[in-house]
């Protein structure tokens, strides 16, 4: 079985194997972004790619509940903006501005 290779994976990949914990949440952000950006295109929720950007949509609230708990654990409202936005402020926070 061949497994289909996709361009918005790479910044998903990378957060993966990322070893710096300070680096996670500006990996998950750019995972985040670039799938955004992969759906602003048209996607048949039948094809195997959108099950991978499912997968990885998985993948990254996993990592993001382990390395950004301060935005897992926001109140119901704050949970409802948009993955980026909240990505946004988690690394705007981490990094002091």
């Amino acid at each position: 079985m061949i497994i289909p290779d996709y361009p918005w994976q790479q910044p998903y990949l990378e957060a993966i194997q990322e070893i710096d914990d300070a680096k996670m949440p500006h990996h998950l952000m750019e995972a985040i972004a670039a799938i955004e950006q992969r759906l602003l295109s048209p996607i048949s929720q039948d094809s195997l790619e959108y099950k991978a950007i499912e997968n990885t949509r998985r993948g990254i609230e996993v990592l993001r509940a382990e390395f950004c708990p301060s935005v897992t654990n926001q109140s119901p409202a704050a949970q409802m903006e948009p993955a980026g936005a909240v990505m946004l402020s988690e690394v705007a926070t981490r990094s002091g501005r």
